[in-house]
């Protein structure tokens, strides 16, 4: 009869919303801003049972639309745009509060979390996503960054760490030089190891061999937030397993960090090894190195300060780029702690502290 088109294209509407969005809430691609289109996909279907008074919205519908937004909830620093990962741009936030002004109500207990790869730390006016999850699967995202771990920061409206930012989520997309540098490991705020990307990147193709398992902890004691994640990417030419922590104090004044390296695998070092460990800034955000060379003052344009300190290293200001979210690249700069791995690995310890 006439219903039975109508049963297989809801059918399939549900298995394309399964794949597309998973259960976690964040898409299979992991680039939060792949929501966007989602949900303004589900919202055209939705109206067009809304003007059949004689069929109710599938409930697929509803469960892609609850998911998608509860997703899209979780990816969003202070200042209401999304966090840039995995290519995704941070989008504007007339385009993410129109999506999310829509009917509809997210998924209770959806978004970040150990499975979605996301993890999000909130307390007072800061803020902090960290891309806590190995690459995506090849078929869903060919342009996929070497990011793990990385993380991103606010305060309040104020972006303070940022990754360097991709095309995904807007209309005209990057300057095609960029494509490929932005996927860089150098282009996120995690530690770089021997100027190498964590996963294999070649232009146009999925993430190569690197990155293959993220693992990762969660604490909640005393109104603190702690995230302990590790990344095997640099394993196979290494010999060395990367652990980060990100601690947010109650308040969210201060964000205290630890990067170690451990060695794991079978493969044995010939010496020591350079790294770096990047904090990309926003171009609003005025920076000045202390004569130590063990930290900076940051300066963002509401006059708030933040310390940063690192125990480890020596501290330096470089150039980088950031991506806004009309896809033109900004000059900016960046925080680089300097050092070199000794025979048992390396670790050092950080903090971004705010003063006044």
């Amino acid at each position: 009869g006439s219903g039975l088109p109508l049963k297989r294209a809801e059918k399939l509407l549900e298995d394309a919303a399964n794949e597309t969005v998973l259960p976690h809430g964040l898409p299979a691609s992991r680039t939060p801003a792949d929501l966007l289109a989602v949900l303004e996909w589900a919202q055209i279907c939705r109206l067009a049972y809304v003007d059949d008074e004689e069929r109710d919205v599938p409930e697929a519908l509803e469960a892609l639309d609850g998911r998608a937004r509860a997703g899209l909830k979780a990816a969003r620093l202070g200042d209401g745009r999304l966090t840039a990962i995995h290519g995704g741009n941070l989008a504007p936030r007339s385009r993410i509060e129109h999506v999310l002004g829509w009917p509809g109500l997210a998924t209770r207990g959806v978004g970040a979390g150990a499975a979605s790869g996301l993890q999000r730390l909130e307390s007072g006016r800061t803020i902090i996503c960290m891309d806590a999850g190995p690459p995506p699967d090849p078929a869903d995202n060919a342009g996929a960054h070497a990011g793990a771990l990385a993380f991103e920061m606010s305060d309040e409206h104020e972006r303070l760490i940022v990754n360097v930012g991709g095309g995904a989520g807007i209309r005209k997309g990057i300057d095609p030089r960029l494509k490929d540098l932005v996927r860089f490991t150098a282009a996120h705020s995690t530690l770089v190891l021997g100027d190498t990307n964590q996963s294999v990147v070649e232009p146009g193709k999925p993430l190569g061999d690197g990155v293959e398992e993220v693992e990762v902890e969660r604490d909640e004691k005393g109104g603190a937030q702690r995230i302990a994640a590790t990344h095997d990417g640099y394993v196979r030419a290494f010999g060395l397993r990367h652990m980060r922590s990100l601690a947010l104090s109650e308040g969210g004044r201060e964000l205290a960090g630890a990067d170690t390296l451990e060695p794991a695998g079978r493969k044995k070092r010939r010496g020591p090894v350079d790294l770096a460990i990047r904090f990309h800034l926003t171009p609003q955000v005025d920076v000045t190195p202390t004569a130590d060379q063990r930290g900076a003052v940051l300066r963002l344009p509401s006059g708030a300060l933040w310390q940063f300190k690192a125990e480890a290293g020596m501290v330096s200001v470089d150039e980088s780029l950031w991506i806004g979210e009309e896809g033109r690249a900004h000059r900016t700069r960046q925080l680089v702690v300097s050092d070199e791995t000794g025979a048992d690995g390396w670790s050092g310890t950080w903090t971004f502290r705010k003063m006044g």
